[in-house]
């Protein structure tokens, strides 16, 4: 569905619903209703499947497959390479990653890539553990980090994060900061899965090349123009019902 379809179908389920004042609503305010609606959906989605962590932002899979195949056109998977300035392996190592483009709005998985005898590299799934947590971890002989037993700790997320490729030019996205328990051996890779935010929807009734169309896959578009409505219902309802005390309360 385009943004064009999303915003006639906005109006027909208001009219629908009974608010025939749906038609004076600026294409403004359908834009922020639909995005405040697909952010809404995506969250809904991930929190029925996973437990979250580190501020909502670490999504701990209940059921992975689910969560990317609902989402599948927000799924991202970037691998980063790590370098060291000596022989000397850190405990922990640190990584400091810009991701272009996108905002996150939920890590799903991090696996540590080590250096194969053959020249590849071997992946093995981490544990994504709260920072504070990690001390504990080391002292324990069953839960400390190891070469088949990784910990990542995310230690700082930043969105909107504006990264200077050269001067005067910039990029723009999120940049995160992680530290990795190995076991004194020595990565070589992170590779990192996420759930990205939506796109901002903008429906550009002059200049069509302008539209930016809702990202999420076809099946929940019906579902974001539907939850986007009832969200102008309410602000309507609770406007009107402010008003109304506002009139009574000088009648008095």
């Amino acid at each position: 569905m385009t943004i064009k379809e999303m915003h006639e179908l906005f109006r027909v389920l208001g009219q629908q619903m009974g608010m025939q004042k749906v038609r004076g609503i600026l294409p403004e305010s359908i834009d922020v209703l639909l995005y405040a609606s697909a952010v809404h959906c995506v969250r809904q989605i991930i929190t029925s499947n996973v437990t979250t962590n580190f501020g909502n932002i670490v999504a701990i899979q209940k059921n992975k497959i689910s969560v990317i195949n609902a989402l599948r056109t927000l799924y991202r998977e970037e691998d980063r390479t790590i370098s060291y300035s000596g022989d000397v392996i850190p405990n922990p190592v640190y990584l400091d990653c810009f991701y272009k483009d996108f905002n996150v709005f939920s890590i799903i998985d991090c696996v540590v890539g080590y250096d194969d005898k053959d020249s590849y590299v071997k992946y093995i799934s981490s544990r994504l553990t709260e920072p504070n947590l990690v001390a504990d971890a080391e002292k324990d002989y069953l839960l400390k980090p190891s070469l088949k037993y990784p910990i990542v700790t995310i230690i700082g997320v930043d969105d909107n994060y504006k990264n200077e490729v050269s001067q005067g030019s910039f990029e723009y996205g999120t940049r995160i900061q992680y530290n990795i328990y190995t076991g004194g051996n020595k990565p070589i890779r992170l590779k990192t899965s996420f759930i990205k935010y939506p796109a901002k929807v903008h429906l550009d009734e002059e200049v069509e090349s302008n539209n930016i169309d809702c990202d999420l896959p076809i099946h929940l578009h019906h579902m974001v123009v539907e939850e986007a409505v009832n969200l102008y219902l309410q602000s309507v309802h609770t406007t009107s019902g402010s008003n109304n005390n506002f009139q009574e309360n000088n009648k008095k």
